[in-house]
């Protein structure tokens, strides 16, 4: 699935035409200052032109319309989310059936096709017209993977975290939903795919995520199979139905799923630290700062099988993470180690 040709590319001579709705031009004129798009306000979605991103105050159109912004999505259209506040998160995961939240994000981008939404988030950058810029790239990026056999792609999750001087980390995060004969439980593989990425006189020394499946919901959710666990040099994630075997209403998933991915890399070793018991995944990727892992750009693919009650959803509490360091001697001495950390709610 991808974003449609209707929006332009970042190659595209025609700069994107920002629509706002519900917005007053001061309002929006910090976001569109120094920017290269065309603006225009909307007194109706009416108004709305096809290629167009539509820029949404929440506020305001929460305290006119609270059920508007469902309306707005399902009609496929584009937008981009000002002040979104927890409590319009519930309403617009009614309204359209999936979310991710997180009340620091500087905007929140949305875009429904072939009922699967994508959602986009753009964190800490200190130029709000560049936070508009970072968020309309991700809008216009093809997502680049497909479903396994047995399995359909459910939601998608973008974003960027600016860290400072040091650098950043890219998110993409893909839930599927697993074919599954059970009445009694749904399952989902998440696939996260991390990468860090160094400022000239930066290093980085740990990438990684974690997942609280118990502290979201008043129903059980398990976390069945993930990887990869414990272990330097190569690493190889999978999953198969097997891993199911003990639900009691017989097969569960589609016989013969599988899933696996591969990432391969040098001086980084895999920390472990999910556990069964409280249904927490965790990895982290511990980084020799010293070699080019470190001061190149670095993808990391862990991944994760849940199983929820039949029909109730997936939720999670999701904390990605990223330690930078400076660079003092390159290949030899770095301090000033600093941790960064991006948490986000996941409604499916």
């Amino acid at each position: 699935m991808c974003i449609p040709k209707t929006i332009a590319s970042p190659e595209s001579t025609e700069p994107v035409t920002i629509e706002y709705l519900c917005s007053d031009e001061m309002a929006v004129s910090c976001y569109l200052t120094e920017s290269s798009f065309k603006s225009m306000e909307l007194q109706s979605l009416d108004e709305h032109t096809d290629g167009s991103i539509v820029l949404i105050d929440m506020i305001r159109m929460y305290n006119d319309n609270p059920t508007a912004i469902g309306e707005i999505i399902q009609r496929g259209i584009p937008i981009i989310m000002l002040n979104l506040l927890p409590d319009m998160v519930q309403t617009i995961h009614d309204c359209v059936g999936f979310i991710t939240y997180n009340e620091n994000s500087e905007l929140t981008g949305m875009w429904l096709h072939d009922n699967l939404l994508g959602s986009y988030n753009v964190y800490d950058y200190d130029s709000k017209a560049l936070a508009l810029s970072g968020i309309c790239e991700l809008m216009m990026e093809e997502t680049g993977l497909e479903a396994p056999e047995g399995a359909s792609l459910a939601y998608f999750d973008k974003f960027t975290k600016i860290c400072g001087d040091f650098g950043k980390f890219n998110v993409r995060t893909y839930y599927y939903q697993i074919t599954d004969t059970s009445d009694q439980n749904d399952f989902y593989l998440t696939h996260y795919t991390i990468q860090g990425i160094c400022n000239d006189g930066y290093s980085k020394s740990l990438l990684g995520v974690r997942s609280n499946l118990e502290s979201t919901t008043t129903w059980p959710q398990e976390l069945v199979d993930y990887g990869p666990t414990t272990a330097p040099g190569t690493t190889t994630v999978g999953f198969d139905a097997g891993v199911t075997a003990g639900y009691s209403s017989g097969p569960t998933v589609t016989p013969g799923f599988n899933v696996s991915w591969s990432h391969s890399y040098s001086d980084v070793d895999v920390i472990d630290d999910c556990d069964f018991d409280y249904n927490l995944f965790e990895i982290k990727y511990d980084i020799n700062e010293c070699t080019n892992s470190g001061y190149h750009t670095l993808k990391v693919e862990p991944g994760s099988v849940e199983a929820t009650p039949d029909g109730f959803g997936y939720y999670a509490d999701e904390t990605y993470m990223a330690q930078f360091c400076h660079v003092v001697i390159h290949g030899f001495w770095h301090n000033n180690f600093t941790d960064f950390t991006q948490h986000q709610t996941v409604m499916i």
